[in-house]
């Protein structure tokens, strides 16, 4: 079908409604009838236009329309006062309507690739929001209205084009994951480090060259990635996330890695691969969780004897590196790794 049937206005009193997956071009104003709606799932067409009178399902709490052609969103969308969950992704949006900050109820909101390039003033009004998904959208700022979200406790900025963030970030305490992920960071604003709850933070290929020594300051996280970046060194600090379990450094420029990462008692996962260790240090025994140990493509030429006292570990992998430039280089269970090890121990 390629619009909504006439006949579903004779069903005034429908609670749910699913026209996904069809070949719809509009959204008519029949729907806007339907006032007793409360879930409206529109995802997986072709739609170019909405109805201006969709904002008389004030009953709505779930809005999809995700997978369309939409450019744009009509204003009425904000008389949805019920509304707690929109799902937009996949569309053609460059602007939300200035009164999109008028959804007071909104909880869950994803605009993932679209073709934003700002936000309205009035965002930062949304103010029971907890999940926010802008990734791979033209975003090059946040309004300074954005440090009022307060409720936010996952946010997905990746793949935007980035540099700063609002000078009052640090107001969003509650958040708990986020991505800030294919950016433009040449310098990590110091706001992101008051961020204490924070369990996880993606910073993966960005432009920045050092890692503040605030970094400490973060002793929730339990994953960090900064990978793809020009990172030489780190700061002893990184030593004070003991919770990590997660931990990506791979594909910068590291020599060598920071002592105090001894006090990573609970890391499971350490990616290292694609940057300069000729040596690793020798203190893997006081990292009794660890699992997996990804080397790939350093230019090393042994390991260190204290590996073998990893009981956990299972996978490591020395792919293309001088030790293993073909053949079986990766392993995937305890037995076989501590051999791999073993072969390349110096005595």
């Amino acid at each position: 079908i390629n619009k909504p049937p006439v006949y579903l206005a004779n069903f005034s009193n429908i609670q749910r409604l699913s026209l996904s997956m069809n070949k719809l071009n509009e959204v008519t104003p029949i729907i806007g009838t339907l006032t007793k709606l409360k879930s409206l799932q529109l995802g997986s067409n072709n739609i170019k236009k909405l109805a201006n009178n969709l904002g008389d399902l004030q009953q709505l709490s779930s809005l999809s329309i995700y997978s369309n052609k939409l450019s744009n969103l009509p204003p009425s969308i904000s008389k949805l006062k019920n509304l707690s969950r929109l799902i937009l992704n996949k569309n053609r949006l460059v602007e939300l309507p200035k009164s999109f900050g008028k959804l007071e109820t909104l909880a869950t909101l994803e605009l993932k690739f679209n073709k934003l390039t700002k936000l309205p003033k009035s965002f930062g009004a949304l103010s029971q929001l907890s999940t926010l998904y802008l990734t791979a959208n033209n975003l090059v700022e946040l309004p300074t209205s954005f440090s009022n979200l307060e409720s936010l406790s996952f946010l997905c900025l990746s793949s935007n084009r980035l540099s700063t963030l609002p000078l009052g970030f640090r107001k969003l305490s509650n958040l708990t994951y986020l991505n800030l992920s294919h950016n433009k960071f040449k310098k990590l604003p110091l706001a992101l480090f008051k961020l204490e709850n924070l369990k996880t933070l993606e910073l993966v290929r960005n432009n920045f060259e050092k890692l503040p020594t605030t970094i400490g300051n973060l002793k929730n996280l339990t994953k960090l990635d900064i990978g793809s970046n020009g990172l030489t060194n780190l700061p002893s600090t990184i030593g004070n996330l003991t919770q990590l379990r997660n931990l990506g450094l791979g594909a910068n420029q590291l020599k060598s890695l920071s002592e105090s990462m001894v006090n990573l008692k609970n890391l499971k996962k350490l990616y290292l691969s694609y940057n300069q260790f000729k040596k690793l240090p020798d203190f893997w025994d006081q990292l009794p969780e660890l699992e997996e140990l990804y080397l790939y493509r350093n230019p090393l030429t042994e390991l260190p004897s204290s590996l073998l006292k990893l009981k956990k570990l299972k996978i490591i992998d020395l792919g293309e590196t001088p030790l293993c430039p073909s053949g079986f280089s990766k392993s995937y269970n305890i037995e076989n790794t501590r051999a791999l090890i073993q072969k390349f121990v110096k005595e």
